[in-house]
């Protein structure tokens, strides 16, 4: 078991256990076991959904270099990146379900709504320009990420140049870039 799974487990025991005091003293050690395990396997699955977000956002960027000759730059373009495409995207795999539109809600919900509206979606995905940034500083960052390199779990960051080098990569279920289901490497898209 990696270090990276003992740390989702302890912080999964550690929220049973504030969250549910009264609760948690009747718990097992195997309750709290197969609390984590689960934990775990819904870490991984959201990771898993993540991943296929990220290739979705990758594709698109090279898609947009091939037409525009660069990756997104100006401030519409990156308006564009960031809120356009963030509505294309499948719901942040970290965040519970929506609930249903407003109209298919009981009439009493529609009233809750209407006193009290749920905030506006903010974009998923995030372009960072780093001018300063190179091949060399970006495969150091891949094997070993910096500590500003965290974000939402489940939101998208796209890191830029300026010029023709773009990297993306994804918060985890602990904000820090996602990691290989297989390698444990942290999973790091360098856009062609």
């Amino acid at each position: 078991m990696s270090a990276r799974h003992l740390l989702v487990i302890f912080a999964v025991a550690s929220a049973i256990l504030l969250s549910y005091p009264a609760q948690s003293k009747h718990l097992t050690r195997q309750q709290l076991a197969q609390k984590a395990a689960l934990a775990i396997q819904l870490n991984s699955a959201a990771e898993q959904e993540l991943m296929i977000q990220l290739q979705t956002v990758s594709s698109w960027l090279a898609q947009f270099r091939q037409r525009y000759g660069h990756f997104p730059q100006s401030a519409q373009e990156i308006d564009f990146f960031q809120n356009n495409l963030s509505s294309l995207l499948p719901p942040n795999p970290f965040l519970p379900a929506q609930p249903p539109p407003e109209e298919e809600q009981p009439l009493v919900a529609q009233c809750i709504n209407m006193l009290d509206p749920t905030p506006g979606r903010s974009s998923r995905i995030h372009i960072i320009i780093d001018t300063s940034m190179s091949a060399g500083r970006l495969a150091l960052a891949r094997e070993t990420p910096p500590s500003e390199w965290s974000t939402t779990p489940g939101d998208i960051a796209v890191i830029n140049n300026g010029g023709n080098l773009c990297a993306v990569w994804a918060g985890g279920g602990d904000g820090r870039p996602c990691h290989d289901q297989t390698n444990g490497q942290p999973v790091c898209i360098i856009v062609p």
